[in-house]
């Protein structure tokens, strides 16, 4: 058994049609603060949560970056949420009362003082994170804060899967007056995985910066030629500009912009990533790399009639070695329509 990645948001798309929103008030995008990139998520008083839906699982860690200003409180209604799952199951910061909680079926089951880690400093990014495995009597949930654990309740009913799971967002007015999220991503298990630190995953980003080897779409400009121009504003610009195709197994790939690995970190994947749609009914896309010599893509994807994230996550280089910032640097982001036209 091992953990798989089952969704990550990291806002740099700068478009909310990668969240999934838990209420009626959605968090906006926002440049002022990021923990890495250009974007964050960011939050105010009336907002709500939103996360990602993946298939049920039996256990689940999530792990999301947060940089608040909200140390001075004074109304008893003032709680936010820092991870949320379930009706009213998740992490919270109950500001006016000075604690941290853990709330499983609508019960604080853990809390802790808000200064512990220095929760309490503003303007300070903080690494949250949260481990859940799923039983109706013998279920346990884990909270973490820069990789220590400080929450946790065991021999709880955490229910018998989960389907979602949500950061930031108001419990009764919410955050004042903002908080910052970012680099967001959840993790999916069938069960039997360890309660230990959620890692402190931090996203790189390249955006298309020049012409791949293969250059079989039309751009919006009608040609096939530089289609990398038509895919490489960041944020997208939707249907402005754009690459196009009507037949199944055509390839385009883009070389990217460089990115620079953080000290103290290492590269553990590569992520291609797209907006897409369909304008008719049996499109799919796959999406991965190619390194000159081999390729390696995801299975087909289902589009939707709205632009929408397609991603796959490859923990390898397309010739089955580790990654690594210089070949990174120079692989192609590649992309081949599938399904039917």
């Amino acid at each position: 058994m091992a953990w798989t990645r089952a969704g990550q948001i990291g806002a740099e798309h700068n478009d909310i049609a990668e969240w999934l929103l838990n209420g009626s008030t959605q968090p906006t995008v926002s440049s002022t603060k990021k923990q890495t990139g250009t974007y964050s998520v960011r939050y105010t008083t009336g907002t709500d949560s939103v996360g990602k839906s993946f298939t049920a699982a039996t256990q689940i860690r999530a792990g999301v970056w947060l940089n608040h200003n909200s140390s001075s409180i004074t109304s008893s209604s003032r709680r936010a949420w820092i991870f949320r799952w379930g009706a009213a199951d998740g992490v919270r910061w109950n500001n006016y009362g000075d604690l941290l909680e853990l709330v499983v079926n609508s019960s604080v089951v853990d809390s802790i003082t808000d200064v512990t880690g220095n929760f309490t400093n503003v303007d300070q990014w903080f690494h949250c994170g949260i481990v859940i495995k799923c039983h109706a009597s013998t279920g346990w949930a884990s909270f973490y804060l820069d990789g220590t654990k400080i929450l946790t309740a065991t021999s709880v009913n955490t229910g018998s899967s989960l389907a979602a799971i949500y950061f930031g967002g108001k419990v009764s007015i919410g955050w004042l007056p903002y908080a910052y999220f970012d680099d967001f991503y959840v993790d999916t298990a069938s069960g039997g995985e360890a309660d230990v630190f959620v890692p402190l995953r931090q996203f790189g980003w390249r955006i298309a910066g020049g012409n791949g080897t293969n250059s079989e779409w039309n751009g919006s400009d009608g040609n096939q030629v530089n289609n990398f121009e038509q895919v490489d504003e960041d944020p997208p610009d939707d249907d402005t500009t754009y690459n196009y195709t009507g037949a199944s197994g055509n390839q385009d790939s883009y070389n990217t912009t460089s990115y620079s690995i953080l000290a103290g970190y290492i590269q553990t994947a590569e992520i291609a990533s797209v907006l897409a749609r369909k304008t008719g009914s049996g499109e799919q896309l796959k999406v991965g790399f190619d390194d000159g010599v081999a390729q390696s893509l995801s299975g087909a994807q289902d589009l939707s009639a709205d632009y929408s994230v397609i991603w796959s996550r490859h923990t390898t280089q397309p010739d089955s070695t580790s990654w690594n910032e210089a070949d990174g640097n120079a692989m192609e982001v590649l992309l081949e329509s599938a399904g039917s036209y």
